[in-house]
């Protein structure tokens, strides 16, 4: 062997080296960026679910009756014999239970009527449709330390471990913050507990939510409503995603290593021009995907309707990707009759701008036949569900404004809370109705609630991207820091100007760092006569 063809083969093998090094490298940092990612998303998507799931109970009976139903157990609970009720709370009501052989548990024969049992059955299907693990609702016993359960259901296989109305439990010291006072937000845990059915230990996201959303305080005998979700899918799925993804590196680095001599080779031109070419194209579909997409949407342009142009109306909607989930609309279905759209889907890119535009169409389809906003949404949640086959949601907020009376009716799938400003006030939080996530669960009902709309005043619809704007901090605008932009602004000022000073409101909060979500805002203001 000459000494050409020695320096040959030491070339090829230091290149074989360099290439596997630098391929275990990047696939060990690979592995554990992305299991990281992966977990994380997945912790997210459980605590969002947790979250829609409680925020659900308050559908299944109306908020009066579950009123009556804390009360009286309440009630009967604080009437029980003192030695009853000052027994070791860490016993978890079992004293209470055996007490002279069932006579505690028999004063809560009256609250098991017969609507109470409906709705006991009716939240255990709710548990089976959202794979909650179980949904409780309860209140807190603050001298004693201790949450006193009014209903308890839970999915069929969780069965066995339901707590009759009476039953307490300890409120565990390190929670005691969170739930004796929750904030409107919720507040989300995880925690461990050994499964009486198969006695494995089971990892759980919950949720606990004030049963009474309106309330601006916890005050004395308010109640809870609390949603377990099981999170084991998320080991099962990261070690799938971990044995794919090793069975993937250790064919490609066996790959670059046979390739390694070839690399020594052949020139790197012609390649690097095909991933260029490709590059183009790719980038080319995706600017034709975001102008067809942009297509579909009004243009950002004032516009006015009604008697002398009395409503002025303007949205805007700035993707994160070169495609976005965010979509808005205003159109008349008559004369008379203005419909304002604004929605978000749960997702980002290619995949969330298809599903946009299939729920558009939807809802455009049974908000145009003059159905109510609550009945249309119902309609296209339907729809939407019967062909999502890949479990993505949107969250929509559906108004029909009568602008010859200033009447709003709408209804909230799962969306943000509007923001109004009255003739001669500040823009606030309208708390309105909320109902679930349209595209996740058939049969869905939701509720049409009116507003008034007089001269002088604005209403805001947005997205989340803008309450959730970050900046190079990782802090996020919120809802207060929202509110301050909208206030710095003067009274008698239009929807375009409004919704162009909350995007610079959002470059300004974010300070560089990059625009994570979808960015959408939709205004309306009712002009005062001359």
């Amino acid at each position: 062997m000459d000494d050409r063809s020695v320096k040959k083969l030491h070339l090829g093998l230091r290149m074989t080296g360099l290439i596997l090094c630098v391929s275990v490298f990047l696939s060990s940092a690979a592995i554990w960026i992305g299991t990281r990612i992966f977990v994380n998303k997945n912790n997210e998507a459980y605590k969002m679910q947790a979250r829609s799931v409680a925020g659900s109970v308050g559908l299944i009976a109306d908020e009066d009756r579950f009123r009556d139903m804390v009360s009286l157990v309440r009630n009967i609970y604080e009437d029980a014999p003192s030695d009853i009720r000052d027994a070791d709370a860490s016993m978890g009501g079992e004293v209470a239970y055996s007490y002279d052989e069932g006579e505690y548990p028999s004063l809560f024969k009256e609250a098991q009527d017969r609507i109470y049992t409906e709705t006991i059955n009716k939240l255990n299907y709710l548990c089976e449709e959202s794979a909650a693990a179980d949904i409780f609702i309860w209140f807190p016993d603050y001298e004693r330390h201790r949450m006193v359960f009014v209903m308890f259901a839970a999915a069929e296989k969780y069965q066995s471990e339901i707590e009759p109305p009476g039953f307490w439990t300890e409120i565990y010291e390190e929670d005691e913050e969170y739930t004796l006072s929750p904030d409107t937000q919720g507040y989300y845990a995880s925690y461990e507990r050994e499964d009486e059915v198969t006695g494995q230990t089971v990892t759980y996201v919950q949720c606990i939510l004030p049963l009474y959303p309106d309330d601006n305080a916890v005050e004395e005998g308010s109640a809870f409503v609390t949603v377990d979700i099981e999170w084991k899918d998320v080991h099962e799925q990261t070690l799938e995603y971990l044995r794919h993804f090793l069975i993937a590196v250790v064919i490609l680095t066996l790959i670059l290593v046979g390739l390694s001599q070839l690399i020594l080779r052949y020139s790197m031109v012609g390649p690097l021009k095909k991933v260029i070419a490709e590059e183009e194209r790719v980038a080319t579909e995706l600017s034709l995907g975001s102008d067809i997409q942009k297509s579909a949407l009004p243009e950002s342009v004032m516009c006015h309707f009604g008697s002398g142009d009395r409503v002025a109306v303007y949205g805007s909607m700035k993707p994160a990707k070169e495609t976005g989930g965010d979509f808005f609309d205003y159109y008349l279905i008559d004369e008379d009759h203005l419909v304002l759209l604004i929605a978000d889907v749960s997702d980002k890119g290619v995949p969330a701008a298809l599903f946009m535009m299939m729920s558009k169409i939807f809802i455009d389809c049974f908000a145009t036949q003059h159905l109510e906003p609550g009945e249309a949404l119902m309609r296209a949640n339907d729809a939407i569900f019967a062909r999502n086959k890949e479990q993505m949601f949107v969250t929509v907020w559906l108004g029909v404004l009568e602008l010859s009376t200033g009447i709003l009716r709408a209804a909230n799938a799962g969306h943000e809370k509007p923001v109004i400003r009255r003739a001669g006030g500040e823009f606030e939080i309208y708390v309105d109705v909320h109902g679930f996530i349209a595209g996740r669960l058939k049969n869905m009902k939701y509720k049409t609630y009116e507003i008034m709309l007089g001269a002088g005043d604005t209403l805001f619809l947005f997205t989340d991207g803008l309450t959730e704007a970050m900046n190079t901090e990782e802090n996020m605008l919120g809802a207060e820091g929202m509110l301050g932009a909208l206030n710095s602004l003067p009274e008698d000022t239009d929807p375009e100007t409004v919704c162009l000073h909350m995007e610079s409101a959002v470059r300004q909060f974010s300070n560089g760092a990059p625009q994570s979500d979808d960015l959408t805002m939709l205004c309306v203001r009712i002009e005062k006569e001359n």
